[in-house]
């Protein structure tokens, strides 16, 4: 069998190291934690909210541009894109119809064709 027992402090920020205590003994008071978690949640909250707002993700940078693009622009990205193995991204369809686009990979690393 278990019995579970909850006692509240009388006093806040007790430490209690053990149910009972002798009485000539002071207990000791340690600090009490005086934040509002509700007023952190909140501010958090709006940071998220403003971190939205803003274009930090370099994929919606790329979907408006996109989208905002006329068709020769879409060829050239797709095209190039595609041809570099994703290191190349170009606007410039009188460029990329002209021939296969070359990946250039960053500094230190080394293409693959797969």
């Amino acid at each position: 069998m278990k019995i579970e027992i909850e006692l509240v402090k009388a006093v806040e920020g007790v430490h209690w190291s053990g149910l009972t205590q002798p009485a000539d003994t002071q207990p000791q008071q340690h600090p009490t934690n005086t934040k509002d978690w509700n007023k952190i949640a909140i501010e958090q909250d709006k940071e998220e909210k403003e971190d939205k707002n803003q274009d930090t993700n370099p994929d919606d940078f790329f979907k408006k541009l996109f989208a905002g693009a006329d068709d020769d622009v879409r060829k050239a990205m797709m095209k190039s894109y595609q041809e570099s193995g994703g290191t190349t991204l170009s606007t410039n369809w009188d460029q990329v119809k002209k021939g296969e686009v070359k990946g250039t990979p960053p500094e230190g690393m080394e293409r693959k064709d797969y």
